[in-house]
């Protein structure tokens, strides 16, 4: 006997709205509401940058030009990334600056973020296993007048 298509349709609507409804496993995130990927550069960070490191990785913050350098030194699988957040003058935001390229302890990638001027930035190395957190420095801020 054929059920009528209208009753077939209403549960298939109704499982596939239990299956939203469920909870599932908490998707992996980046530091913060933007996520930048790095790009590699033939630069490196200039004399006034402010660098934090962790193990397998060193990030920098360049005010001028408003760079973050991310510099993965350890193929251990993990990417490294400068989580960044801004404090003092204009909108807060909050990201991450994340180096997904071949580790490669010699070269730097880089992201290029558009800060307001008068913010403190401040940074932070860590470590992301597939985008969840393993481990970070402590935060240093820099002044970007």
């Amino acid at each position: 006997m054929r059920k009528p298509r209208g009753k077939l349709f209403a549960a298939a609507v109704a499982g596939s709205l239990l299956a939203l409804a469920v909870p599932g496993a908490a998707y992996a995130a980046y530091y913060g509401s933007e996520t930048d990927y790095a790009a590699w550069t033939s630069d490196a960070p200039d004399s006034t940058s402010t660098c934090s490191e962790i193990i397998g990785g060193i990030v920098c913050f360049q005010p001028y030009g408003d760079l973050i350098f991310v510099k993965d030194r350890s193929a251990d699988g993990y990417a490294v990334a400068a989580d960044w957040y801004t404090s003092y003058a204009g909108p807060a935001r909050t990201g991450s600056c994340v180096h997904k390229l071949t580790a490669d302890g010699a070269r730097w990638a880089v992201c290029n973020k558009d800060f307001t001027e008068g913010n403190v930035v401040h940074i932070r190395a860590a470590r992301y296993s597939g985008g969840n957190p393993l481990d970070s420095s402590s935060w240093v801020g820099v002044f970007n007048g």
